[in-house]
């Protein structure tokens, strides 16, 4: 799922999995690669949930 999401030609991914299955934690992964590496990253909607968790 990671390499689909931060693979260059990927401007928008989908991802879907049921509940626990570590979708937000590898979001987080993936925020965290971008800003390392310089790339700018726009939060999507709800991300204010994200924050929360």
């Amino acid at each position: 799922m990671l390499r689909a999401i931060c693979s260059p030609s990927a401007r928008i991914q989908a991802v879907v999995g049921r509940p626990g299955s570590g979708k937000t934690c590898a979001a987080s992964a993936c925020v965290q690669a971008f800003a390392a590496s310089g790339v700018p990253v726009v939060p999507p909607s709800g991300a204010d949930e994200i924050d929360r968790e």
